[in-house]
Protein backbone atom coordinates (compact mmCIF):
# COMPACT_ATOMS: atom_id res chain seq x y z
CA UNK A 1 0.00 0.00 0.00
CA UNK A 2 1.41 3.22 -1.01
CA UNK A 3 0.85 6.20 0.99
CA UNK A 4 2.03 9.83 -1.02
CA UNK A 5 3.43 12.90 0.87
CA UNK A 6 3.45 15.47 -1.69
CA UNK A 7 4.72 14.28 -5.65
CA UNK A 8 4.34 11.26 -7.00
CA UNK A 9 6.82 11.70 -9.65
CA UNK A 10 9.73 8.92 -9.81
CA UNK A 11 13.11 9.66 -9.52
CA UNK A 12 14.89 6.49 -10.38
CA UNK A 13 18.25 7.42 -9.96
CA UNK A 14 17.56 9.62 -6.56
CA UNK A 15 16.88 5.97 -5.49
CA UNK A 16 19.39 4.27 -6.62
CA UNK A 17 21.90 6.45 -4.84
CA UNK A 18 20.61 5.72 -1.41
CA UNK A 19 19.95 2.26 -2.11
CA UNK A 20 23.88 2.12 -2.95
CA UNK A 21 24.44 3.15 0.88
CA UNK A 22 23.21 -0.80 2.10
CA UNK A 23 25.92 -3.25 2.33
CA UNK A 24 24.08 -5.52 0.15
CA UNK A 25 23.93 -3.33 -2.61
CA UNK A 26 27.34 -1.64 -2.10
CA UNK A 27 28.37 -5.90 -2.68
CA UNK A 28 26.40 -6.55 -5.32
CA UNK A 29 26.82 -3.39 -7.30
CA UNK A 30 23.71 -3.53 -9.12
CA UNK A 31 22.94 0.28 -9.05
CA UNK A 32 26.03 0.49 -10.65
CA UNK A 33 25.41 -2.23 -13.18
CA UNK A 34 22.09 -0.46 -14.39
CA UNK A 35 22.86 3.10 -13.41
CA UNK A 36 21.63 5.34 -16.62
CA UNK A 37 19.04 2.80 -17.64
CA UNK A 38 15.65 2.33 -17.59
CA UNK A 39 14.77 -0.57 -15.07
CA UNK A 40 11.52 -0.59 -16.00
CA UNK A 41 12.42 -2.73 -19.42
CA UNK A 42 15.50 -4.31 -17.98
CA UNK A 43 12.61 -5.65 -15.34
CA UNK A 44 10.09 -6.41 -18.22
CA UNK A 45 12.52 -8.11 -20.48
CA UNK A 46 12.22 -11.01 -18.21
CA UNK A 47 8.79 -11.53 -17.56
CA UNK A 48 7.22 -14.96 -19.17
CA UNK A 49 4.84 -13.80 -22.24
CA UNK A 50 1.16 -14.59 -21.67
CA UNK A 51 -0.36 -17.78 -23.18
CA UNK A 52 -0.57 -17.98 -27.10
CA UNK A 53 0.55 -14.04 -26.80
CA UNK A 54 1.50 -13.05 -30.77
CA UNK A 55 1.35 -9.48 -30.53
CA UNK A 56 4.31 -7.24 -30.06
CA UNK A 57 5.44 -6.31 -26.16
CA UNK A 58 5.53 -2.87 -24.92
CA UNK A 59 9.18 -3.20 -22.73
CA UNK A 60 9.01 0.63 -21.73
CA UNK A 61 10.40 3.58 -22.87
CA UNK A 62 13.80 4.49 -23.89
CA UNK A 63 15.18 7.59 -24.54
CA UNK A 64 11.05 9.42 -24.92
CA UNK A 65 10.19 6.51 -27.27
CA UNK A 66 8.43 3.19 -26.84
CA UNK A 67 10.76 0.05 -26.95
CA UNK A 68 9.08 -3.04 -28.01
CA UNK A 69 9.61 -6.36 -28.37
CA UNK A 70 8.76 -7.62 -31.55
CA UNK A 71 5.62 -9.88 -32.33
CA UNK A 72 7.75 -12.44 -33.82
CA UNK A 73 9.84 -13.08 -30.71
CA UNK A 74 6.87 -13.19 -28.81
CA UNK A 75 5.61 -16.16 -30.77
CA UNK A 76 8.76 -17.51 -31.11
CA UNK A 77 9.11 -17.89 -27.19
CA UNK A 78 6.25 -19.36 -26.66
CA UNK A 79 7.93 -22.64 -28.73
CA UNK A 80 11.05 -22.10 -26.63
CA UNK A 81 9.16 -22.42 -23.50
CA UNK A 82 7.46 -25.29 -24.76
CA UNK A 83 11.18 -26.79 -25.74
CA UNK A 84 12.20 -25.90 -21.72
CA UNK A 85 9.22 -28.09 -20.69
CA UNK A 86 10.69 -31.05 -22.60
CA UNK A 87 13.76 -30.55 -21.51
CA UNK A 88 12.86 -30.36 -17.78
CA UNK A 89 11.33 -33.09 -18.13
CA UNK A 90 14.04 -35.18 -19.42
CA UNK A 91 16.04 -33.63 -16.76
CA UNK A 92 13.36 -35.14 -13.89
CA UNK A 93 13.80 -38.39 -15.48
CA UNK A 94 17.34 -38.21 -14.57
CA UNK A 95 17.25 -37.23 -11.35
CA UNK A 96 14.43 -40.06 -10.66
CA UNK A 97 16.88 -42.73 -11.79
CA UNK A 98 19.37 -41.68 -9.78
CA UNK A 99 20.97 -43.27 -6.77
CA UNK A 100 20.72 -41.45 -2.91
CA UNK A 101 23.99 -41.38 -2.68
CA UNK A 102 24.82 -39.64 -5.70
CA UNK A 103 22.21 -37.04 -5.03
CA UNK A 104 23.44 -36.32 -1.57
CA UNK A 105 26.73 -35.50 -3.14
CA UNK A 106 25.00 -33.48 -6.01
CA UNK A 107 23.85 -31.40 -2.67
CA UNK A 108 27.10 -30.79 -0.93
CA UNK A 109 28.71 -27.66 -1.23
CA UNK A 110 32.15 -28.70 0.26
CA UNK A 111 34.89 -30.81 -2.03
CA UNK A 112 34.95 -33.90 0.54
CA UNK A 113 32.58 -33.53 3.35
CA UNK A 114 29.26 -35.81 3.08
CA UNK A 115 25.85 -33.99 3.37
CA UNK A 116 23.13 -36.77 3.64
CA UNK A 117 20.30 -35.09 2.21
CA UNK A 118 19.43 -36.33 -1.13
CA UNK A 119 18.33 -33.17 -3.65
CA UNK A 120 15.03 -33.87 -5.16
CA UNK A 121 11.99 -32.62 -6.66
CA UNK A 122 10.00 -30.88 -4.02
CA UNK A 123 6.38 -29.70 -4.29
CA UNK A 124 7.23 -26.10 -5.52
CA UNK A 125 9.58 -26.68 -8.20
CA UNK A 126 7.36 -25.09 -11.05
CA UNK A 127 8.27 -22.03 -9.23
CA UNK A 128 12.07 -22.85 -9.46
CA UNK A 129 11.83 -24.04 -13.17
CA UNK A 130 10.20 -20.62 -13.85
CA UNK A 131 13.31 -18.86 -12.83
CA UNK A 132 14.96 -20.33 -16.10
CA UNK A 133 12.28 -20.31 -18.11
CA UNK A 134 12.34 -16.44 -17.37
CA UNK A 135 16.41 -16.19 -17.74
CA UNK A 136 15.58 -17.94 -21.30
CA UNK A 137 12.97 -15.24 -22.31
CA UNK A 138 15.31 -12.36 -20.98
CA UNK A 139 18.09 -14.07 -23.26
CA UNK A 140 16.14 -14.37 -26.29
CA UNK A 141 14.32 -11.11 -25.98
CA UNK A 142 17.61 -9.21 -25.54
CA UNK A 143 19.48 -10.51 -28.67
CA UNK A 144 16.67 -9.35 -30.96
CA UNK A 145 18.90 -6.30 -30.68
CA UNK A 146 21.84 -5.15 -31.97
CA UNK A 147 25.08 -5.23 -29.90
CA UNK A 148 25.43 -1.72 -29.10
CA UNK A 149 21.65 -1.46 -28.24
CA UNK A 150 21.91 -4.06 -25.99
CA UNK A 151 25.05 -2.44 -24.28
CA UNK A 152 23.23 0.67 -23.82
CA UNK A 153 19.69 -0.13 -22.73
CA UNK A 154 20.61 -3.18 -20.56
CA UNK A 155 24.60 -3.37 -20.44
CA UNK A 156 24.56 -6.74 -21.32
CA UNK A 157 27.14 -8.83 -23.75
CA UNK A 158 26.36 -12.06 -25.18
CA UNK A 159 29.09 -14.70 -26.33
CA UNK A 160 29.56 -15.23 -29.82
CA UNK A 161 29.52 -18.72 -29.39
CA UNK A 162 26.08 -18.26 -27.28
CA UNK A 163 24.51 -16.01 -30.06
CA UNK A 164 24.90 -19.24 -32.61
CA UNK A 165 24.06 -20.76 -30.11
CA UNK A 166 20.63 -18.96 -30.02
CA UNK A 167 20.18 -18.37 -33.88
CA UNK A 168 20.07 -21.87 -34.20
CA UNK A 169 17.65 -22.00 -31.52
CA UNK A 170 15.56 -19.88 -33.65
CA UNK A 171 16.31 -21.61 -36.44
CA UNK A 172 14.21 -25.02 -35.20
CA UNK A 173 11.61 -22.73 -33.61
CA UNK A 174 11.34 -21.62 -37.40
CA UNK A 175 10.92 -24.97 -38.27
CA UNK A 176 8.08 -25.52 -35.82
CA UNK A 177 6.49 -22.68 -36.73
CA UNK A 178 6.20 -24.20 -40.22
CA UNK A 179 3.64 -27.04 -39.40
CA UNK A 180 6.81 -30.14 -39.36
CA UNK A 181 6.18 -31.28 -35.96
CA UNK A 182 2.89 -30.06 -34.72
CA UNK A 183 1.88 -27.34 -32.82
CA UNK A 184 3.64 -25.68 -30.45
CA UNK A 185 1.15 -25.30 -27.68
CA UNK A 186 0.34 -28.81 -27.52
CA UNK A 187 1.24 -30.10 -23.34
CA UNK A 188 2.18 -26.55 -22.43
CA UNK A 189 3.46 -26.84 -19.34
CA UNK A 190 2.61 -23.38 -18.07
CA UNK A 191 0.30 -23.65 -15.31
CA UNK A 192 1.29 -21.34 -12.20
CA UNK A 193 3.66 -19.01 -14.37
CA UNK A 194 3.12 -15.58 -14.31
CA UNK A 195 2.67 -13.70 -17.06
CA UNK A 196 3.20 -10.14 -18.70
CA UNK A 197 0.35 -8.59 -16.36
CA UNK A 198 1.63 -9.99 -13.18
CA UNK A 199 4.81 -9.83 -10.86
CA UNK A 200 7.15 -12.30 -11.34
CA UNK A 201 9.29 -10.78 -8.39
CA UNK A 202 6.77 -11.15 -5.21
CA UNK A 203 8.78 -12.15 -2.26
CA UNK A 204 5.29 -14.73 -2.26
CA UNK A 205 6.33 -16.71 -5.36
CA UNK A 206 9.45 -18.71 -4.44
CA UNK A 207 7.98 -20.19 -1.27
CA UNK A 208 10.25 -20.64 2.34
CA UNK A 209 10.43 -24.12 1.70
CA UNK A 210 13.77 -23.77 -0.74
CA UNK A 211 15.23 -21.41 1.60
CA UNK A 212 14.81 -23.96 4.74
CA UNK A 213 14.70 -27.62 3.61
CA UNK A 214 16.76 -30.24 2.65
CA UNK A 215 18.04 -28.40 -0.19
CA UNK A 216 19.96 -25.54 1.52
CA UNK A 217 22.82 -27.09 4.13
CA UNK A 218 23.73 -23.70 5.06
CA UNK A 219 27.14 -24.41 4.76
CA UNK A 220 26.59 -26.89 7.59
CA UNK A 221 28.24 -30.00 6.20
CA UNK A 222 28.04 -31.66 9.61
CA UNK A 223 26.27 -35.27 9.17
CA UNK A 224 24.11 -35.33 12.37
CA UNK A 225 20.96 -33.80 10.72
CA UNK A 226 20.06 -37.13 9.18
CA UNK A 227 16.45 -36.60 9.44
CA UNK A 228 16.05 -37.22 5.41
CA UNK A 229 18.05 -40.79 4.94
CA UNK A 230 14.74 -42.78 6.01
CA UNK A 231 12.53 -40.52 3.68
CA UNK A 232 14.53 -39.92 0.81
CA UNK A 233 16.26 -43.16 0.34
CA UNK A 234 15.13 -43.42 -3.62
CA UNK A 235 13.18 -40.90 -5.41
CA UNK A 236 9.59 -41.11 -6.99
CA UNK A 237 8.72 -43.19 -10.21
CA UNK A 238 7.65 -40.24 -12.60
CA UNK A 239 10.27 -40.52 -14.61
CA UNK A 240 9.74 -44.21 -14.95
CA UNK A 241 7.55 -43.68 -18.06
CA UNK A 242 9.34 -40.72 -19.46
CA UNK A 243 9.68 -40.87 -23.41
CA UNK A 244 11.66 -38.48 -25.59
CA UNK A 245 10.22 -36.34 -27.99
CA UNK A 246 10.51 -36.48 -31.74
CA UNK A 247 11.73 -34.69 -34.33
CA UNK A 248 12.34 -31.01 -34.38
CA UNK A 249 10.99 -31.01 -30.50
CA UNK A 250 13.79 -33.10 -29.81
CA UNK A 251 16.58 -31.05 -31.61
CA UNK A 252 14.79 -27.79 -29.98
CA UNK A 253 14.96 -29.50 -25.90
CA UNK A 254 18.83 -30.77 -27.00
CA UNK A 255 19.78 -26.77 -28.07
CA UNK A 256 18.21 -25.48 -25.28
CA UNK A 257 19.88 -28.03 -22.90
CA UNK A 258 23.13 -27.18 -24.85
CA UNK A 259 22.26 -23.31 -24.44
CA UNK A 260 21.83 -23.42 -20.86
CA UNK A 261 25.17 -25.34 -19.76
CA UNK A 262 26.95 -22.90 -22.31
CA UNK A 263 25.33 -20.31 -19.35
CA UNK A 264 26.52 -22.28 -16.56
CA UNK A 265 29.85 -23.74 -17.42
CA UNK A 266 31.20 -20.63 -18.58
CA UNK A 267 34.68 -19.20 -16.84
CA UNK A 268 36.57 -16.06 -17.22
CA UNK A 269 39.94 -16.31 -17.45
CA UNK A 270 40.92 -13.92 -14.73
CA UNK A 271 38.12 -15.30 -12.65
CA UNK A 272 35.65 -12.31 -13.03
CA UNK A 273 32.60 -13.60 -12.53
CA UNK A 274 30.82 -10.22 -12.71
CA UNK A 275 30.95 -11.14 -16.70
CA UNK A 276 28.88 -14.35 -16.91
CA UNK A 277 25.03 -13.56 -17.88
CA UNK A 278 23.83 -15.54 -14.95
CA UNK A 279 25.21 -13.47 -12.36
CA UNK A 280 24.15 -10.38 -14.81
CA UNK A 281 20.43 -12.07 -14.50
CA UNK A 282 20.70 -11.94 -10.83
CA UNK A 283 20.82 -8.43 -10.97
CA UNK A 284 17.87 -8.35 -12.73
CA UNK A 285 16.00 -10.99 -10.50
CA UNK A 286 16.76 -7.79 -7.67
CA UNK A 287 14.29 -5.50 -9.22
CA UNK A 288 11.23 -4.98 -7.82
CA UNK A 289 8.63 -5.23 -10.58
CA UNK A 290 5.95 -2.06 -8.80
CA UNK A 291 8.14 0.16 -7.31
CA UNK A 292 11.89 -0.52 -9.42
CA UNK A 293 13.59 -0.43 -6.27
CA UNK A 294 15.92 -2.87 -5.21
CA UNK A 295 15.75 -5.91 -3.24
CA UNK A 296 16.96 -6.40 -0.07
CA UNK A 297 19.76 -9.33 1.01
CA UNK A 298 16.67 -10.46 2.69
CA UNK A 299 14.39 -11.08 -0.25
CA UNK A 300 16.88 -12.07 -2.67
CA UNK A 301 18.07 -15.10 -0.45
CA UNK A 302 14.87 -17.18 -2.21
CA UNK A 303 15.67 -16.60 -5.72
CA UNK A 304 19.43 -17.09 -5.73
CA UNK A 305 18.38 -20.25 -3.44
CA UNK A 306 15.79 -21.42 -6.66
CA UNK A 307 18.44 -20.75 -8.91
CA UNK A 308 21.02 -23.09 -7.25
CA UNK A 309 18.09 -25.55 -7.32
CA UNK A 310 18.15 -24.89 -10.96
CA UNK A 311 21.87 -25.01 -11.04
CA UNK A 312 21.91 -28.75 -9.64
CA UNK A 313 19.50 -30.05 -11.50
CA UNK A 314 21.55 -29.10 -15.12
CA UNK A 315 24.47 -30.31 -13.69
CA UNK A 316 23.14 -34.06 -13.09
CA UNK A 317 21.77 -34.11 -16.49
CA UNK A 318 24.94 -32.41 -17.82
CA UNK A 319 26.71 -34.93 -15.50
CA UNK A 320 24.71 -38.11 -15.88
CA UNK A 321 22.16 -38.18 -18.55
CA UNK A 322 20.08 -41.29 -18.77
CA UNK A 323 19.59 -40.35 -22.33
CA UNK A 324 22.82 -39.29 -25.06
CA UNK A 325 22.05 -36.35 -26.84
CA UNK A 326 21.89 -37.46 -30.26
CA UNK A 327 20.94 -34.09 -32.15
CA UNK A 328 23.94 -31.93 -31.31
CA UNK A 329 27.06 -31.96 -33.50
CA UNK A 330 28.97 -33.85 -30.86
CA UNK A 331 26.47 -36.12 -29.28
CA UNK A 332 27.16 -36.31 -25.20
CA UNK A 333 26.84 -39.85 -23.78
CA UNK A 334 24.35 -41.36 -21.62
CA UNK A 335 25.63 -42.12 -18.27
CA UNK A 336 26.23 -45.93 -18.84
CA UNK A 337 28.80 -44.74 -21.29
CA UNK A 338 31.04 -44.07 -18.16
CA UNK A 339 33.62 -47.13 -16.47
CA UNK A 340 32.52 -45.31 -13.27
CA UNK A 341 29.71 -42.84 -12.99
CA UNK A 342 30.29 -41.70 -9.17
CA UNK A 343 33.51 -40.45 -10.46
CA UNK A 344 32.15 -38.75 -13.40
CA UNK A 345 29.70 -36.72 -10.95
CA UNK A 346 32.51 -36.21 -8.88
CA UNK A 347 33.78 -34.39 -11.49
CA UNK A 348 31.78 -32.24 -12.64
CA UNK A 349 31.09 -31.58 -8.81
CA UNK A 350 34.31 -30.48 -8.10
CA UNK A 351 34.83 -28.70 -11.18
CA UNK A 352 31.39 -26.36 -11.07
CA UNK A 353 29.68 -26.89 -7.99
CA UNK A 354 31.48 -26.46 -4.87
CA UNK A 355 32.48 -23.59 -2.62
CA UNK A 356 34.87 -21.64 -4.10
CA UNK A 357 35.07 -22.29 -7.62
CA UNK A 358 35.04 -19.81 -10.42
CA UNK A 359 32.28 -20.52 -12.02
CA UNK A 360 27.91 -18.94 -11.68
CA UNK A 361 27.02 -21.75 -9.85
CA UNK A 362 30.04 -20.61 -7.35
CA UNK A 363 29.61 -16.81 -7.59
CA UNK A 364 25.54 -17.68 -6.92
CA UNK A 365 26.45 -19.91 -3.65
CA UNK A 366 28.63 -16.53 -2.54
CA UNK A 367 26.17 -14.09 -3.11
CA UNK A 368 23.71 -16.34 -0.88
CA UNK A 369 25.95 -16.72 1.69
CA UNK A 370 26.91 -12.93 2.12
CA UNK A 371 22.83 -12.03 1.81
CA UNK A 372 21.97 -14.65 4.68
CA UNK A 373 24.92 -13.21 6.76
CA UNK A 374 23.22 -9.92 6.48
CA UNK A 375 20.09 -11.21 7.40
CA UNK A 376 21.82 -12.86 10.43
CA UNK A 377 23.72 -9.84 11.29
CA UNK A 378 20.81 -7.06 11.04
CA UNK A 379 17.61 -9.15 11.61
CA UNK A 380 14.51 -9.76 9.01
CA UNK A 381 14.02 -6.01 8.02
CA UNK A 382 10.43 -4.55 8.52
CA UNK A 383 7.66 -4.37 6.42
CA UNK A 384 8.33 -0.05 5.63
CA UNK A 385 9.81 1.28 2.63
CA UNK A 386 10.69 3.87 0.53
CA UNK A 387 9.13 4.42 -2.73
CA UNK A 388 11.58 5.37 -5.88
CA UNK A 389 9.84 8.75 -6.05
CA UNK A 390 11.64 9.73 -2.82
CA UNK A 391 8.13 11.28 -1.44
CA UNK A 392 6.01 7.97 -0.30
CA UNK A 393 6.25 4.62 1.23
CA UNK A 394 5.12 1.55 0.97
CA UNK A 395 3.50 -0.70 3.49
CA UNK A 396 4.26 -4.83 3.22
CA UNK A 397 5.36 -6.28 0.12
CA UNK A 398 6.03 -4.79 -3.37
CA UNK A 399 3.64 -6.51 -5.51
Amino acid sequence: MKRPFESTQTDYTAATGRSETTPWLQHTRWAELFRNRSLEIIAATAKLPASQWSRKYLLGQWQGLDFWSSAEIEAQLQAILRGLDLMFDRTRATLDRTPYISRCWLNTYAKDAFWPHGFRVIPSFKKYLAIWKRFICFVFRALQYPSRQRKEVYNLRLGSNEIKMMQHILYLVGQLQLGEDGNVSDSSDSEGDESYGQDWHDECEIPSDLENSDTDQDFDTSTDEDEEVGRDQTSDSKGSDFSLPNGNWLRLSEALFQLSMMFWTYQDPAGNMSSSTIIYFTAVMGIRQQSLAFHSAHNSTSELAGLIWIGRLLFLEYALPVYSYSTLVYEWPRRDHYPSQPDRLDAIRKKYLIRGCYTPFGEIIELKAFAKSIVKREGIPGNLSWDPDGKSFIIGHDI
